[in-house]
């Protein structure tokens, strides 16, 4: 093994890159500013949820104004089929919305309905879509 010390005295230069102090340095560094915009974004997020809770209220208050004037103009069912396509879809939006949580997240649901939580994620799927 040759050491730093008896490349200096044969005349080699080691200024050519970095030193194992600069480049601790500067990850030392780079994560205290990842840390910096971490803990920056989660303070605008909290702040934007506040925001949006008053405005999530001012959007259910629409709602419930155009639900009214919707309740006094009587709907013709004459078709029944496109309720059966209705129903079929939410369907599907649960199964994708299922396979898009992570398997503990699942676990969670499961334990909740009193199922059963062992098995791969399509088990788990199979168990809270039935």
């Amino acid at each position: 093994m040759i050491r730093k010390s008896q490349l200096i005295q044969s005349g080699v230069e080691v200024d050519d890159g970095l030193t194992l102090e600069e480049i601790v340095e500067e990850e030392s560094r780079a994560a205290a500013e990842l840390k910096a915009k971490k803990a920056a974004i989660l303070e605008a997020a909290e702040a934007g949820e506040d925001g949006d809770d008053e405005d999530s209220e001012e959007t259910s208050d629409d709602e419930e104004e155009t639900s009214d004037d919707s309740e006094s103009e009587p709907e013709p069912a004459t078709e029944e089929a496109p309720e059966a396509e209705a129903e079929e879809a939410p369907e599907e939006v649960v199964d994708e919305d299922l396979s898009s949580l992570t398997v503990p997240e699942l676990k969670e649901k499961l334990k909740a309905a009193g199922l059963p939580v062992s098995g791969k994620k399509a088990e788990l799927i199979a168990r809270l879509s039935e």
